[in-house]
């Protein structure tokens, strides 16, 4: 996104694996998004006691101006999604173009302590980082809240969560900042993708790459008729000459001129066709499609290398705001 920069960095450490073993042949829907039970379970009927959600933040790190190094985290073979799944993270700030890191990154691997569970996600500040590092830091402990209480019905939870974290930027007073945000939450066998804004999600197949999420620009004919519909304006592809946004997070100034933050949201089963997930800032996406991503890929299987990758294609093809960008690799990549 544009303007001033801030350096800031929020990375949340994985929680403790739980050991599950993989669903049967027949899935329902409902197996999809739950572990599968084990052996024992099946013979012994006796319900355990829950425990109480507890969710661990930490804290953000200052960022380091010339770059960060990628960092790799290898979950246990008996995860249902699949043996294997990795994940890269890497930050740029650009500072050739931006003084300010504005970028967040929101990684969770076993999510609510939960192995089948895996939360990624993009916050791309405009204005200043304030909003975007709220949102990131707040967003985890309302999501688990609502899957708790609603844990089948994780398409209402996200757009629940876009508005609770929209409600909490704006009871900080943050009126003249904002973010995107981006999230990637896998359950069981299924991925989910919600977002406002335009840090956008690739997911990568075997044979072909395919945008996910849904950029709310100001010049996406839809998005424009839905503004001017509600009485706003597009004034030079901007909401109101200001934003080139039309959905996001904060910039409560603007939220009667036709800014909204209800998500778009779309599901995928994630079958053994789909071997990479890519979700990044616009910094990614002013320069490459997801054919680049596609290639970039099938290049190297190692995700600290992906990653490299893709952000110094994106800084060498001429990209002038800040960088973020998750790489998850979804099968086995020996």
């Amino acid at each position: 996104m544009s303007n001033k920069k801030n350096h800031s960095k929020v990375l949340f450490s994985p929680q403790k694996k739980i050991q599950i073993e993989n669903s049967p042949k027949k899935i329902s829907f409902s197996d999809l998004l739950s572990p599968a039970k084990t052996r024992s379970d099946s013979k012994n009927k006796t319900k355990m006691p829950q425990k109480e959600l507890e969710i661990h933040i930490s804290k953000p790190s200052k960022f380091v101006r010339k770059g960060q190094k990628s960092k790799t985290t290898l979950l246990s073979k008996n995860n249902l999604l699949s043996s294997f799944l990795k994940t890269s993270t890497k930050l740029f700030q650009n500072p050739e173009f931006r003084d300010y890191m504005e970028d967040i990154p929101l990684t969770i691997l076993s999510f609510m302590k939960d192995s089948s569970k895996h939360l990624f996600g993009i916050f791309d500040g405009h204005g200043g980082d304030k909003s975007a590092k709220l949102s990131a830091q707040i967003t985890p402990d309302i999501l688990a809240k609502f899957l708790k209480e609603e844990p089948f019905n994780v398409e209402n939870c996200l757009k629940k969560t876009f508005a609770a974290v929209d409600l909490e930027v704006k009871k900080a007073n943050y009126k003249h900042v904002g973010n995107t945000m981006t999230l990637i939450y896998i359950q069981g066998k299924m991925l989910f993708c919600a977002n406002v804004g335009d840090s956008s999600c690739v997911l990568v197949y075997k044979d072909k790459a395919k945008k996910i999420s849904y950029d709310d620009k100001c010049t996406d004919p839809r998005e424009v008729k839905r503004v001017e519909a509600g009485n706003g304006k597009i004034i030079d592809d901007r909401l109101n000459g200001i934003l080139a946004i039309s959905r996001g997070i904060g910039d409560f100034d603007l939220k009667n001129k036709g800014l909204i933050s209800d998500p778009h949201i779309a599901k995928f089963l994630v079958d053994e066709d789909v071997d990479y997930c890519v979700v990044a800032s616009d910094g990614i996406w002013d320069v490459l499609q997801p054919e680049d991503i596609y290639r970039i890929t099938k290049q190297e299987k190692n995700t600290d290398i992906i990653v490299e990758n893709i952000v110094n294609e994106a800084i060498e093809g001429g990209s002038e705001d800040n960088i973020s960008c998750i790489v998850i690799c979804l099968k086995d990549s020996k």
